[in-house]
């Protein structure tokens, strides 16, 4: 039973793909270590796979876009009840998914946009997660066919089309910070993978950290951990299957 004591109430959203479902309970152990006394509220659509504006699709399951889910809505529902300790926060990450499966970087940036315009209408502090763009153009020919082979074998995609498609998005992704008042994180795209759009597991709890900093909503906030990646890996097989019908401490998740 969590016997801790809360003083604080936070709600938080965090949209992404497989990344995000890699380290989302990394980034949970970060950001409750790092503000004991908040308890969270957590909006959470994830999923290996997913897509901002087109439906995603995994082991044989089509998967709704991030931009119809209803997540915007949800975490903004309430607010004057539960009257929260500070603004919600929200990340959006793995952006680029859509380009994969035939998106343009102008749709892409368009359907981000979109929820960006909903949660900073609501007051949300939004953080967006920029592409790694240097990872795939130092992607070797070889590699780029055994990645296509693997995640998208019928796509017609070539590697110069995928380094033009990256650069082009995380331009137009950068230029969002100029029409909204966003914060733009480029330090994860550091820590990629052999493939270029996997975070590396040893850097799994450098990544949880990092996106744990964006989400804290108290002052007396402490830096959050660098957690051993391995144990992230862990608890995110452990739990995946029975995640939301056991309580994890201090958190309340609603997934979409």
């Amino acid at each position: 039973m969590n016997t801790r004591s809360c003083d604080q109430q936070g709600r938080i959203a965090l949209l992404g793909a497989s990344n995000l479902s890699l380290l989302f309970y990394g980034i949970l152990d970060s950001l409750r270590i790092a503000e004991p006394r908040i308890s969270h509220r957590v909006f959470v659509a994830k999923g290996p796979g997913r897509g901002y504006g087109l439906p995603g699709a995994f082991a044989f399951r089509r998967v709704e876009p991030l931009v119809s889910c209803g997540i915007e809505e949800a975490l903004l529902a309430g607010i004057a009840q539960e009257n929260p300790s500070a603004p919600p926060r929200a990340i959006l990450m793995d952006t680029g998914n859509d380009l994969l499966y035939g998106a343009t970087p102008g749709e892409i940036a368009d359907w981000v946009s979109r929820i960006i315009d909903k949660l900073t209408e609501g007051g949300v502090r939004v953080t967006l997660m920029i592409p790694p763009a240097a990872a795939v153009l130092r992607m070797s020919p070889l590699r780029f066919r055994i990645l296509k082979g693997v995640l998208f074998p019928l796509r017609k995609y070539t590697l110069k089309q995928a380094q033009l498609g990256i650069v082009d998005l995380c331009e137009k992704l950068s230029s969002l910070s100029s029409i909204y008042p966003i914060t733009l994180e480029r330090d994860l795209g550091k820590l990629m993978g052999m493939d270029g759009i996997h975070i590396a597991g040893r850097h799994y709890g450098t990544a949880a950290s990092i996106i744990a900093s964006h989400l804290a909503v108290s002052k007396e906030a402490t830096a959050p951990p660098i957690l051993p990646g391995s144990r992230i890996f862990r608890q995110s097989l452990r739990r995946r299957s029975a995640a939301m019908r056991r309580p994890y401490p201090g958190v309340a998740v609603e997934t979409y």
